[in-house]
């Protein structure tokens, strides 16, 4: 991986440790969202939908829901142009 390459010769130079760290607290928010919030976010639109069809939720439960789903979709992008960033700052940084 060539942004941990890039953000590894950095640290041994010492310049710009925030932006290192800054990368990698991104990369573990990143993490969180594919490993936890992604999947809950597919459980709760899968169960809303189920409720929904079977009549046990009205029109309005079910948009709340579709919402948080939303919700967490739109943070994990979030989370993800934030990383992208990051890791540019790191590429120009280091030249590249």
């Amino acid at each position: 991986m060539r942004s941990s390459q890039a953000a590894t010769r950095l640290e041994k130079r010492g310049s710009h440790p925030i932006s290192v760290s800054a990368t990698s607290t991104r990369r573990n928010t990143l993490e969180y969202y594919e490993k936890s919030a992604l999947p809950t976010a597919d459980l709760l639109l899968s169960n809303a939908q189920k409720a929904f069809r079977a009549g046990d939720v009205g029109y309005l439960e079910y948009a709340q829901a579709l919402g948080r789903a939303n919700d967490i979709r739109l943070g994990y992008l979030d989370a993800l142009v934030g990383y992208n960033e990051a890791v540019i700052g790191i590429e120009w940084l280091a030249g590249k």
